[in-house]
Parts: C-alpha cells; sequence; structure tokens
C-alpha cells in the first residue's frame, strides 16, 4: 500500500480517538469535504480504503457553490469518482452572498461549512476535511497579516468540535508536494479549480508568490510554522481555561419559562436576550483590566458563535461598563446586535417593524407575525396590534392604572423590545398583552378570553 495512504489511515484513527471516539472505525459515518480536487481526492481515496471498513460507510459531499461555470462538471466527475470508489455520494447547492464590500471568498467558505455541518449533524457523522501542511502555512501568514493573535496564528487543529460536529484534518502534517506524487502514483483523477488562478484572492497570491520564496529559503518553513501554530494553540488553551473561570460568574441567565398564568400579580422580567443565551454583566466586567475585558468579551462572543468584533467595535463594547442602568446603546454586529439592560449586555436578535395596521384574529388562528416576540391564538376574534399604544390599563379591579409603557417597564421588558410586544383589543379597548412567556388579561377583557401561546412557524 503506498506510504503516504497508510499515514493517512494511523493519523484519522487516531484524530478519531482524540475526538469523537466513532467514526469509520465504530458505527457513525465518516463524512468528506469533496470537492474534486487532489486534496480531497487523496483523502477519499484513503477513506474508502480503511482496512475493515465498507467504502459504503464513506459519505462524500460535494458543497455547490455555482460560482464557476464548471461547476456542474465538477459534480459530475466527484459522484463519477464515487460510483467508481464505491461510497456514497451527496451534492449540496448553496447560495453565495455576492453583496458589495463582502468577501465572495469568505462567504462561500461560510455557506460551505454551514452546509457540511448540517449534513453531518443529521448523520451523526465525522467531518474530514483535507487541508494539509502548505495550507496551514499560508493560514498562518494571513493570520499574521491581519494582525492576529495566539488564537489566529494556531491555524487550522488537527481535531476540534464545532457546533456539534467533530472535524478531523488528518493531512495537515502532509506536504503539497507529497500529496501530489501520491495522487500521480494511484493514478488518481481529480479536478482544477479555475479560480485558484484569481490573484484577487490572498490565499491565492500568497501561494503562487509568497510561499515559494519561503521554501527556497527555508526548505523546512511548512513543518516550522506548524509547530510555532501548535504553540500558539496550546497557549490559547491554557488562556481560555483561566478566562471560562473568570467569565463563569458574570454570566447572567434569561429569564427562565415561566408557568402561563392568566392574570399574574405581577409577571416576571421578561426579553432579557434571546432565547438559549446568556447575558453578561457590565457591573462584573468592570472589575477586570481592559485586556481581561477584552478576553472576556471575546470569549463571550464565541460562545455565542458570533464572529469576533473589530477594533472599533470592541472599544465600543468597553466603553458600555461606564454606562448608566437607564443607557439604551445599540451596537451592529453583522445580523445581531449588543444591547444594555439593567447593566447586563445582551447579543440579540433584531425583529422588523411592526406594522401600523391592526390585524383581525379569529379563534384558533395562530398569530405569528415576523415583528412580534411571540406567536399565539386566542378563543375569540380580536385585533392585534403592535408599537405600545399610549392606552391606560389596569391588570386588578382594585388595583391601580398605569400606561403601557410603565407596566413594561414595572415587568422588566426591555425597551427595545416593547414595541414588538403584541397589544391584544377587543371593541376598541386593550385587554391583553402577549409578553414573551405568558399572556396578561387587564380588566377589560372577557373572563372567557383564553390566550394560548404557540409554537413558532420559524
Amino acid at each position: 500500500m503506498n506510504t503516504t495512504i497508510s499515514g493517512i489511515h494511523r493519523q484519522l484513527k487516531q484524530l478519531i480517538l482524540q475526538g469523537p471516539g466513532q467514526g469509520p472505525c465504530a458505527v457513525n459515518p465518516l463524512v468528506i469535504g469533496f470537492s474534486g480536487g487532489i486534496d480531497s481526492s487523496v483523502l477519499l481515496h484513503a477513506a474508502c480504503t480503511i482496512p475493515g471498513i465498507p467504502p459504503s460507510h464513506i459519505h462524500a459531499v460535494y458543497v455547490h457553490h455555482g460560482l464557476s461555470e464548471y461547476a456542474d462538471d465538477w459534480q459530475l466527475h466527484c459522484q463519477q469518482w464515487c460510483e467508481h470508489l464505491g461510497c456514497q455520494f451527496v451534492a449540496l447547492p448553496v447560495s453565495v452572498s455576492l453583496a458589495p464590500r463582502t468577501s465572495t471568498e469568505a462567504s462561500a467558505r461560510d455557506v460551505r461549512y454551514a452546509a457540511l455541518f448540517d449534513y453531518c449533524r443529521q448523520h451523526q457523522g465525522t467531518l474530514a476535511l483535507g487541508q494539509h501542511l502548505n495550507d496551514q502555512l499560508e493560514t498562518f501568514l494571513l493570520q499574521a497579516q491581519r494582525g492576529a493573535g495566539p488564537k489566529g496564528l494556531a491555524g487550522m487543529p488537527a481535531v476540534v468540535q464545532r457546533q456539534q460536529v467533530w472535524i478531523v484534518r488528518p493531512l495537515l502534517e502532509i506536504a503539497r508536494e507529497q500529496i501530489e506524487q501520491c495522487a500521480k502514483a494511484l493514478g488518481l483523477q481529480w479536478v482544477e479549480d479555475d479560480s485558484n488562478q484569481d490573484m484577487r484572492f490572498d490565499r491565492n497570491f500568497l501561494r503562487e508568490h509568497i510561499t515559494p520564496v519561503l521554501q527556497r529559503r527555508w526548505p523546512a518553513i511548512g513543518h516550522t510554522i506548524s509547530r510555532s501554530a501548535r504553540l500558539c494553540a496550546q497557549q490559547t488553551r491554557l488562556l481560555e481555561e483561566v478566562c471560562d473561570e473568570r467569565l463563569a460568574p458574570l454570566l447572567v441567565s434569561c429569564a427562565p419559562n415561566e408557568t402561563q398564568t392568566q392574570r399574574p400579580a405581577e409577571p416576571s422580567p421578561q426579553g432579557e436576550g434571546e432565547p438559549g443565551q446568556q447575558g453578561l454583566s457590565l457591573e462584573g466586567l468592570a472589575g477586570y483590566s481592559d485586556a481581561w475585558q477584552e478576553q472576556l468579551v471575546r470569549r463571550w462572543l464565541e460562545y455565542q458563535h458570533q464572529s469576533m468584533p473589530e477594533a472599533r467595535q470592541l472599544a465600543e463594547i468597553l466603553k458600555l461598563t461606564h454606562s448608566s442602568e437607564d443607557a439604551q446603546p445599540l451596537i451592529r454586529l453583522k445580523d445581531k446586535e449588543l444591547r444594555c439592560f439593567r447593566r447586563n449586555l445582551y447579543l440579540v436578535t433584531p425583529l422588523p417593524e411592526p406594522a401600523d395596521s391592526t390585524i383581525t384574529l379569529g379563534p384558533g388562528q395562530v398569530f405569528d407575525e415576523p415583528w412580534s416576540v411571540v406567536a399565539f391564538s386566542c378563543n375569540q376574534p380580536v385585533q392585534v396590534t403592535g408599537n405600545m399604544p399610549a392606552a391606560v390599563c389596569r391588570v386588578h379591579a382594585q388595583g391601580v392604572s398605569k400606561k403601557l409603557k410603565d407596566w413594561f417597564k414595572q415587568w422588566q421588558i426591555p425597551a427595545w423590545r416593547r414595541r414588538h410586544i403584541p397589544i391584544i383589543w377587543k371593541d376598541g379597548q386593550v385587554v391583553a398583552v402577549v409578553l414573551p412567556h405568558q399572556p396578561v388579561l387587564f380588566t377589560g377583557a372577557s373572563g372567557s378570553l383564553t390566550i394560548t401561546l404557540e409554537k413558532r412557524s420559524y
């Protein structure tokens, strides 16, 4: 057997034992990110020739970006090659954003990984990728050029878990030249991506003009940079251990789901952050040095699968430690927003602006407008609005009357969510509101009115 292929077999088994502990050597499938290029072709061949493992246990997944006129031809090549090897083949079409000021290369990478992760979660598979030693060198140089710290300079880990998916990279210690020799010796067929010749992409520029010069001067630079990346990864893990210890006391849990009652005397605080997320105490954060504040904020965002903020945005976030309790700052991070409530920081998803019109809801009909914080149904015909009208309501017959704004403030509804609370009207009078975890009836409501929270349709 080819020595390179034998080495990949050993590395695959070792990485799987380090990470998921199972995969093609147990019961779960091994999912190969298969582009048809030389690297993934060698990896797929190695996976399909693991002793004792039938090729049918290997899933080769081709992600069709639709960016090249040859993409259909590449997909056909991949399918035919998988039929030759006897492994399973799957093509996943994706859509890549071509918006202005957006990197096509980065967008394609993001949607490709998203598609592969979804597939692996559905099939409980381990994802194997074909990045090699030269890719690690290029990644290190790209990160250094961007001014990255130890975490960025750590490059690509050989085994890691991301979004509930284990990823292994068994070729990371193998140079491109060795992979090419292996592919030729085995008579493999592969495709050449024409975009690899496009010097507008930084990685291509490095590959063609920079790394060859470095390798001529320092032939072992790939291995030495790989060692530096591993040391950076080790330092990062140690830092993260300490960071997690300091972060834990600063996390603020979202309000738990309350038992649904029709007329609570005092509704619980609602809407602090998104479901499943935790806020960050600004009071606690302020007790650390600026350097530790940066690390803690970055780690908190990482746990919420959020990309790291720019230096300017990070400076804005740290300024919030000195903000007042009633401050309402807004910091946008791509498709999310950072908001403050009661001296806690939350990462939230912005909602569309509520419509100005009134929506008539029939008995049993589900209200699930995108602008609303909640979906629900009523057992009677009602009208629904948002935008927190200037209505005065009373929760108890003997209680005080207050404006909706004041009720929301008392119930600790964050200011940025108040306009998104559904207001229930009947006969021209506000009779109820639907908070994220429970409805509240006012004194004008009929005793027979029932509001039921429903599962969202998206």
